[in-house]
């Protein structure tokens, strides 16, 4: 995988399931074991179903590698391709993306489907003389607008008997600057009014809700530390996620310190295993390397780390030291997206269910789970 990304450590970052999730868990599969020399598939691009764009770039800095790769081989197998072999096949970037971010070194990473476009038959009439490099809009660059004296602007209408000349009639608009219906100016300040206004009141809008429920949730979150729970990590990690998106300024730090033990490392991974519908894991067979691992990590006299970041790196250990073990191999990248991005819907759902049957009492974990599961669906 280093030779595609920067290393094994890269986590999804924002992840959500698209419509085209199965192309992209390909192609992520695939790089896991990606040969050092890769093999050009030119030839083959117009028998591929797709191509995945792989962007690299240093996080909140400049792009370093723009590549592209289309599947073989019933999806297990992926060649590199050009970008011009992709315009030449007439292939139209899709609206589905996924991103994913390694903090150790710093680096970005978005992946980017195209397929081929149906509705364009004709792409090289318009394409022929633009490189996809001024199509994509990830490498375009704005090129400056001359501004002309006024004496020198061609009149609105031209005079009887008066004939555009030949070069003007061979500057057409590009087909990637489309051209809406004209609206006179006045016209147009008062659309653009209009728009300012709408986008206002929607700011104040949220603004209010938000203000409004912001301390709400700070009474009803900072009693949560007390009952988090049969699962109390799946509680932190969820408690942690509210407090950084609405900026609570809540601290659990100490109660991450208290809940990060072995026993409860083991339930939330147990938990993440669970909603694959896989074949069921003994705690047992997660606790041994769970124990491996905090062990080691708790070794580093010169990294002593505590709280969450103890719990991710120890969460870390084992799924990067343990990759031949089933469970590990085939929930890996789903706990990664966990910590990366918090718990999805139905693990929330999951353990307030399970703190339901083994617990009839309402405490106020369960009032903290119903919020975070609402918010969760308006992400």
């Amino acid at each position: 995988m280093s030779s595609i990304f920067c290393c094994s450590s890269i986590k999804p970052f924002r992840p959500v399931r698209l419509d085209h999730e199965a192309k992209f868990s390909h192609f992520m599969r695939w790089t896991e074991s990606y040969p050092v020399a890769p093999t050009n598939g030119s030839s083959l691009v117009s028998q591929a179903q797709y191509a995945i764009q792989l962007v690299r770039q240093v996080n909140y800095g400049p792009q370093e590698s723009i590549r592209y790769f289309i599947p073989v081989d019933n999806n297990s197998t992926f060649l590199e391709v050009t970008e011009d072999d992709l315009l030449s096949a007439n292939y139209k970037k899709l609206n589905s993306f996924k991103n994913f971010r390694c903090e150790e070194h710093n680096k970005f990473f978005e992946l980017n489907l195209y397929q081929e476009n149906p509705t364009n038959t004709h792409h090289w009439r318009a394409n022929l003389g633009r490189p996809a490099r001024d199509i994509d809009m990830a490498l375009r660059k704005k090129e400056p607008i001359p501004v002309l004296d006024r004496e020198e602007e061609e009149p609105a209408t031209l005079a009887p008997g008066q004939h555009r000349s030949s070069s003007d009639l061979g500057q057409e608009i590009s087909p990637s600057e489309p051209r809406g219906p004209f609206v006179p100016g006045h016209q147009m300040s008062e659309v653009e009014g209009h728009e300012k206004e709408s986008l206002a009141q929607l700011v104040v809008d949220c603004s209010t809700k938000i203000s409004t429920l912001k301390p709400i949730l700070q009474f009803l979150l900072q009693g949560v530390g007390a009952s988090l729970g049969s699962n109390s990590l799946v509680s932190l990690i969820s408690l942690d996620w509210v407090n950084r998106e609405l900026e609570l300024g809540l601290d659990y730090e100490d109660r991450w310190e208290t809940e990060v033990t072995s026993q409860n490392i083991s339930i939330f991974l147990n938990a993440c295993i669970e909603l694959s519908g896989d074949e069921s894991v003994s705690l047992k067979d997660i606790e041994d390397p769970v124990d491996y691992a905090t062990l080691h990590i708790d070794s580093l006299k010169n990294k002593q780390v505590i709280g969450r970041i103890r719990f991710e790196k120890i969460v870390n250990r084992v799924l990067e030291h343990n990759l031949s073990v089933g469970w590990v191999s085939q929930n890996a990248s789903k706990i990664r997206r966990i910590l990366a991005s918090g718990p999805s819907e139905e693990l929330f759902e999951s353990s307030t269910m399970r703190r339901k049957t083994t617990r009839p009492v309402i405490k106020n974990a369960d009032i903290a789970a119903t919020v975070i599961i609402n918010a969760s669906r308006t992400r």
